[in-house]
């Protein structure tokens, strides 16, 4: 599964500063916060390029045209670093730092797997998936949502956040946001799409990590913000009881998954007749139950509201104006709530949390 491929970077955006990293930032094997930044080239209160370095674990991390890697070893590319370590001597800067080369073992299957879809699925996610009339109109539905549920908190993290589908449009409800995915791919689309901005927000900091392993300091964001990502992962609860470490005591959690509903082979067998979009979720938990998400929220010291949304295929609502589409999918939920036989079973499941246990999560 691993490849030597090396990304392009065409455009780069720079947007992380050093003090984003050393505030909010801890290093993923050892959950350090003293960090060193080595910065080979600034612009302004932006770093280019440069070598992040743990005091704790003597790692080193990449900061490459403005985007800092936090994957372990196992999860990054050799082919890139190296290319980073040839392209930043080469331009005669000093290099004195050791190898961050992977292990010798086979790494995490499925992670790398989800890196390498995603990294080859980000064009068409965001010219072709997201710009589905069904996408457009949901998604216009669960900003206001995600609004109205954080009204009053300043910082927001975002985990799997992709392209930048969620961040990029709220971006003026919260004074911090800081948003990651483990496709570096998707995270430099959404660099790209903040610098076509004017005026070109400062609040959004982009970084590739781990949704299982989130280097991010404890305590340091008081909203965070899941968007399909537990159904692509191996382990929910893990997913869960990191973000909820990330959090205040007063932190929330919002949210949306596909849901374990009886009408789900009606949406499988129409995707066999009109594929809408490519999808690359995990085996095991590519549904998931209200049930289990209280069972992980509780397990993470975190309240769970949920409820579900969508009772009519994605392929019904594409065929429509937007306009209708967005009356019909509000009249469907009304009426598809209050039957009790249908309440449960909508498409998505959408899901609050509040952070209750000031000690913080048990981990999976």
């Amino acid at each position: 599964m691993r490849t030597d491929r090396v990304f392009t970077l065409p455009n780069p955006v720079g947007q992380m500063n050093e003090q984003i990293i050393t505030e909010y930032l801890c290093w993923p094997q050892c959950r350090s916060g003293k960090l060193d930044v080595d910065a080979f080239e600034r612009e302004g209160s932006e770093i280019r390029h440069a070598v992040v370095l743990c005091r704790d674990c003597h790692m080193w991390y990449r900061l490459e045209d403005g985007l800092l890697e936090l994957l372990v070893p196992e999860l990054r590319l050799p082919g890139t670093d190296a290319a980073f370590r040839a392209r930043m001597v080469q331009s005669g800067k000093r290099w004195n730092y050791g190898s961050n080369s992977p292990t010798d073992g086979p790494g995490d299957e499925h992670k790398l797997g989800q890196k390498l879809f995603f990294d080859e699925d980000a064009a068409a996610y965001e010219t072709k998936t997201m710009r589905l009339p069904f996408w457009r109109i949901l998604n216009r539905l669960y900003l206001r949502t995600i609004v109205e549920w954080a009204r009053g908190h300043s910082t927001m993290i975002e985990i799997g956040g992709g392209s930048g589908r969620i961040s990029i449009p709220i971006r003026s409800s919260f004074k911090t946001i800081l948003s990651f995915d483990i496709s570096e791919t998707m995270v430099r689309r959404a660099m790209r799409r903040v610098g076509k901005l004017a005026p070109r927000p400062t609040n959004l900091h982009f970084f590739v990590a781990d949704a299982e392993n989130i280097p991010v300091q404890s305590g340091s964001a008081d909203v965070a913000i899941f968007t399909g990502i537990l159904h692509h992962v191996a382990h929910p609860a893990r997913v869960i009881s990191e973000t909820a470490r990330t959090l205040d005591a007063d932190g929330r959690l919002i949210g949306m998954e596909n849901n374990r509903s009886f009408l789900r082979p009606v949406f499988d067998r129409l995707m066999q007749f009109k594929r809408l979009w490519d999808e690359k979720a995990h085996p095991v938990h590519f549904i998931i139950s209200s049930r289990e998400l209280h069972a992980w929220f509780s397990k993470a010291g975190v309240t769970c509201k949920a409820w579900t949304s969508v009772y009519m295929p994605p392929h019904v609502f594409n065929a429509l104006p937007d306009r209708v589409g967005e009356r019909l999918l509000r009249f469907t939920n009304a009426v598809g709530g209050r039957i009790p036989v249908l309440r449960h079973h909508g498409g998505l499941v959408f899901f609050t949390g509040e952070k209750t246990s000031p000690e913080g999560p048990v981990h999976a």
